[in-house]
């Protein structure tokens, strides 16, 4: 999204767009439900869990941090051996 980002960004200038389109990522690995969620008069392809609600909190903090992409502890856990990582906030 953030690669993808540079190029909407990159058309825009060209264009005479004098400001930038920002976005912030939160990223959490675990559980969730996935699919056509509702009745039989509306349905919405969504999805919902605790892992989609702590995600959407850490997008919602990337602003505080001031970095456009945040994930979990959970997901960390499965990257930290592949992917270089720097700790945000305050840990216990």
């Amino acid at each position: 999204m953030l690669e993808g980002l540079k190029e909407v960004n990159r058309i825009l200038k060209e264009r005479g767009f004098q400001h930038e389109i920002k976005i912030g990522v939160g990223i959490n690995t675990g559980m969730a439900t996935i699919g056509n969620i509702g009745s039989d008069k509306k349905k919405n392809y969504t999805v919902v869990g605790d892992a989609v609600n702590l995600s959407s909190r850490l997008e919602s903090i990337t602003k505080e941090y001031k970095t456009p992409l945040l994930f979990s502890e959970y997901t960390y856990n499965k990257i930290k051996h592949n992917i270089p990582c720097k700790l945000i906030g305050m840990s216990r």
